[in-house]
């Protein structure tokens, strides 16, 4: 077995061991800061978030980006007009407004016409425990296993492979901006991300002598082009249009 394919055996042995559990983690992004845990709710106002890396926080409204779920979640929207609950599968936040579906048909409602959502079927403590302890061998394991980004790409469609360094301003707000536009690419774009600060196995490995840089894959995962020093938003959009015309 070669090396290529002893690290996408060991990526498949990381992903066997997360379908162990019921999901993985959400996500919410406060200014340009994003944290992995847990959505609890939103009320008065503020969302409520476990993160795993820390304790429970109350974000206000004005200041959170973006909520993004693992998977739906069925919870209760209380709305200020009518203060009548409806239930609804909670897909996610952004751009000031709730996205979820009722009754199969999905919504997109701004929040500032919401009073509260509560979750259905918090988890237990020992189940968040699980959860936070698995996150952080997981990502133990990324950042020892994950140096390839041939490992990391989704089959057919475009991705963008983000060498990140977690201890540069620059490189988590432009990640944050990359991972915003393949959101808002309605699937055809997927961002992923390698742990690569200076002097890892992984920047050792793709040699970069800079930080962060973002590579980018066509349908067919061949490598089209690669941002790596200066750049700004419109060259992220031109790399992706690049991309999604490549065969």
């Amino acid at each position: 077995m070669n090396l290529h394919m002893k690290r996408i055996a060991a990526c498949v042995a990381i992903l066997a061991a997360a379908l162990q559990l019921p999901a993985s983690a959400d996500t919410i992004q406060i200014g340009e800061k994003t944290r992995e845990g847990l959505f609890q709710g939103y009320a008065k106002g503020r969302f409520v978030f476990h993160p795993f890396d820390g304790k429970p926080l109350k974000a206000k409204q004005q200041t959170v980006e973006r909520l993004t779920l693992d998977k739906p979640l069925q919870a209760k929207l209380k709305r200020r007009s009518s203060g009548k609950s409806t239930v609804i599968e909670l897909h996610g936040y952004r751009k000031g407004k709730l996205h979820f579906a009722v009754g199969g048909k999905k919504r997109a409602e701004r929040i500032s016409g919401v009073s509260t959502v509560q979750v259905e079927n918090k988890m237990s403590m020992q189940e968040y425990m699980t959860r936070a302890e698995k996150q952080r061998e997981d990502k133990d394991e990324e950042a020892v296993e994950d140096c390839d980004p041939a490992a990391k790409l989704t089959p057919k469609k475009v991705n963008i492979i983000h060498f990140h360094d977690p201890e540069s301003p620059s490189s988590v707000r432009q990640g944050g901006y990359a991972a915003r536009l393949a959101e808002d690419s309605r699937g055809k774009v997927v961002f992923r991300q390698i742990l690569a600060p200076p002097g890892s196995n992984a920047a050792k490995t793709n040699k970069l002598a800079t930080l962060p840089q973002f590579w980018f894959y066509s349908r067919k995962g061949k490598l089209v082009a690669k941002l790596t020093e200066r750049y700004t938003p419109e060259d992220f959009k031109k790399a992706i249009k690049k991309s999604l015309r490549r065969k």
